[in-house]
């Protein structure tokens, strides 16, 4: 079903000033600055619109207009939020974003799914929430919305939205009758239910086989199985965080050749025959054109060439690309920093620069030999030569895609103009341009338009065939935009822009990313970032981990140290903050190394020369299953001692209890030592030990610690596969 533009009107709205009514977002007079609507200024209240939709949608896309540049100055909306629903007593939030402070119109992607489903919506409210002048009232123009309207797929979505409202409804109702042990209207109300699923089976026979039960055995029997079927993981990305293990692996002792001090130089990794390749860069004076491999079981560099010129290969050259084709074992490079108003850049006899041409090279590692494809990639119908760009590599279709970077062209001015999408196809040697810059025309079907820019980040993701693209910089701003580019369906997908609006870094240019697709993590090293206090360039540490299924950024670790005296101090523990530095990933040993870059000290010709591995290390699965054990046995061991067994008692916490505590933990082995004293307690009186005559039903102070025991061992759960983390308690 195509995307159409969605008929509307104004449902309701907070207020508005004069004769500027909301009434005017339906009409698109960018040049008549009386069409807009201006909201009171009240700094107070919550202002916002609500349209109503002609009949209920999947709403992909949302268009603001914009007064033209001689009118911008009234453009004073900055960021704002959209909701939606099928009634306007229950809304979901579907966009949180920013207007440029410019005048070209925008088009934003909203979410179309909401746990898992397609989102319908009857009314669309947008909340207004902060200006780039406050003391301003609100001004927004034209507003459009896009979606798709098909009975067939819209229909659908209604009737699946209201069933999952319903079910999420009788979820918690079961869930407050089993928790305050109603269990016969709860038994009812299942079995009278039975395609609700409460929880996934596993947990609800670890309610029975514990709360109800007793069955501490069966218990842990049920949590292998757990473990085997990998319910453990949404709790490993939610709350267990990697920790950061640097080592530097220069010692200024070892006086073996190794690459010298640069920044903007390339690294590649082939993680099967355990090397790393490093080639050219500048530093701080030269550019470099030398080539070296590490060998990663020596733990030794290796000088390829010196000038890789002299070897028919590449000249020296900075800011350019390389990618690894570990199939056909080539080593691809393309691009490269040239100041074309130096006046050392060629020139004909005229004193006219001449054209300047982009060429294409690879090494390949079976014959030690350069190969070049092209003396200008242009005339072969790919971008020309180009710097800072970035260029990755689907190894299975034999690919290349090359995105963004500064175009270096002779031209009076030099007005920057940016590169687009290309591909390369390897087998035939053809250049396709997918997508070109924001002056070129976009494909009709394009709602979101990926501005192409410098410093950037790209990672090809296998398993679906998608490019991530996300941060850099474009003319003088810093983006936090991502973006996935789909391969197989030519598509242009926006997930954000302001990453650190979901949770992610803030924006940057030069950072370093990684990818690892069998653990679905995705890797970002930080580079230069606007510092938003005194709006200039910094330099910070900090390492994230977006995980792509859930799309969930985690900050590992963050030091915003810029001393230089402290980073001296750290240089052997933690490596100081830099960017045009490299960063490659070791998926066989899930290890990352960083090499070089510019630490933007006032010494402008400094570069490192530093090398680093980092190990993430995080809990594992088997981790939380020793720690649920431990709870069970902890819970079986105390009812013991209630019934007075200490014999038994001690011998089981000598021995089973035990085995499953982390003794060098200070925490778990000081509890564990503790709970030796419960053994010389009273036995519980005969009211809290089970009633015989129900067998399966624990007296009311027993089920309720069981029942909190069994909460906790939930939380381990998928969230998908436990019972919603809501109760029905909220509601009232």
């Amino acid at each position: 079903m195509p995307i159409e533009r969605l008929t509307k009107t104004i449902f309701e709205y907070s207020s508005y000033t004069d004769h500027y009514s909301p009434h005017h977002l339906l009409e698109n007079k960018p040049n008549n600055s009386n069409s807009r609507w201006r909201s009171a200024y009240n700094e107070n209240s919550v202002q916002y619109v609500t349209f109503q939709l002609e009949k209920p949608a999947i709403i992909h896309y949302i268009y603001f207009s914009k007064a033209d540049r001689a009118k911008a100055q009234i453009n004073s909306l900055k960021d704002f939020k959209v909701y939606g629903g099928l009634d306007t007593s229950y809304m979901k939030e579907l966009l949180n974003s920013a207007l440029a402070n410019d005048d070209e119109p925008e088009t934003f992607q909203l979410h179309t799914k909401v746990d898992g489903l397609l989102f319908p919506s009857k009314f669309v409210k947008i909340v207004l929430c902060s200006a780039y002048k406050p003391s301003l009232h609100f001004n927004v123009w034209y507003i459009e919305l896009l979606g798709e309207t098909s009975e067939d797929i819209v229909g659908s979505a209604v009737r699946s939205s209201r069933k999952h409202r319903e079910d999420q409804a009788l979820n918690l109702c079961l869930k407050h009758m089993r928790r305050k042990n109603f269990l016969e209207p709860y038994s009812i109300l299942l079995s009278q239910n039975p395609s609700i699923e409460l929880e996934h089976p596993i947990l609800t026979q670890l309610h029975s086989c514990l709360v109800l039960k007793g069955e501490f055995e069966k218990c842990e029997t049920l949590l292998d199985e757990a473990h085997k079927s990998n319910l453990f993981n949404d709790y490993l990305i939610d709350n267990c965080k990697y920790q950061p293990i640097w080592h530097n692996l220069h010692s200024e002792s070892n006086t073996e050749p190794r690459p010298g001090m640069r920044g903007g130089h390339q690294m590649c990794i082939d993680s099967v025959d355990g090397q790393i390749f490093l080639f050219g860069g500048w530093d701080g004076n030269n550019e470099l054109g030398d080539f070296w491999r590490y060998d990663l079981r020596e733990s030794k560099w290796h000088c390829i060439s010196q000038d890789t010129q002299l070897d028919n290969g590449p000249c020296p050259r900075s800011c350019h690309k390389i990618c690894y084709d570990e199939k056909t074992k080539r080593i691809y490079t393309l691009g490269r920093f040239l100041d074309v108003d130096n006046p050392a850049a060629p020139t004909d006899s005229s004193g006219a620069k001449v054209n300047i041409s982009g060429d294409f090279f690879y090494y390949d590692l079976l014959t030690s030999a350069w190969v070049k494809l092209t003396d200008d990639t242009h005339r072969d119908g790919g971008p020309h030569l180009i710097f800072d760009h970035q260029m990755c590599i689907d190894v299975l279709r034999g690919i290349i895609y090359v995105f963004g970077g500064r175009v270096i062209i002779n031209q009076s001015p030099p007005d920057a103009i940016y590169s687009g999408l290309y591909a390369y196809e390897i087998s035939t040697k053809k250049w396709t341009q997918l997508r070109g810059d924001s002056s070129q025309p976009k494909k009709e079907t394009d709602y979101i338009h990926m501005k192409p820019r410098i410093g950037h980040s790209m990672l090809f993701y296998p398993p679906k065939r998608h490019l991530y693209i996300f941060a850099g910089q474009r003319n003088r701003a810093y983006l936090g935009d991502y973006y996935i580019y789909d391969v197989e369906n030519d598509q242009v997908i926006e997930l954000s822009r302001d990453l650190s609006k979901q949770g992610g870094p803030e924006a940057g240019f030069t950072q370093r990313a990684t990818l690892d697709h069998n653990l679905d993590e995705m890797y970002v090293l930080s580079g230069l970032m606007i510092d938003k206090q005194v709006s200039r360039d910094t330099i910070k540490n900090s390492f994230w981990v977006y995980h792509v299924q859930k799309e969930k950024w985690t900050c590992v670790y963050k030091n915003k140290c810029t001393d230089p005296t402290y980073w001296e101090k750290m240089k052997s523990k933690e490596p100081r903050p830099r960017y045009a530095h490299q960063l490659v990933y070791d998926s066989q040993n899930r290890c990352h190394y960083l090499f070089g870059g510019n630490p933007g000290l006032n010494n402008t010709s400094l570069r490192l020369d530093d090398f680093w591995s980092l190990v993430l290390t995080k809990p594992k699965s088997s981790d939380i299953l020793r720690k649920a054990k431990l709870m069970i046995r902890k819970q079986q061991y105390l009812e013991m001692c209630r019934k007075g067994k200490v014999m038994e008692g001690l011998a089981f916490l000598q021995s089973s209890l035990s085995e499953m505590v982390d003794h060098s933990n200070p925490t778990e082995s000081l509890q564990f030592r503790s709970l030796a004293n419960n053994l010389f307690e009273a036995p519980q009186a005969p009211s809290c030990s089970l009633d015989e005559s129900e067998p399966h039903r624990p007296p009311p102070e027993l089920y309720e610690e069981r029942m909190n025991l069994f909460d906790e061992l939930a939380k381990f759960f998928l969230h998908s596969s436990s019972s919603s983390s809501k109760h029905l308690l909220d509601l009232v």
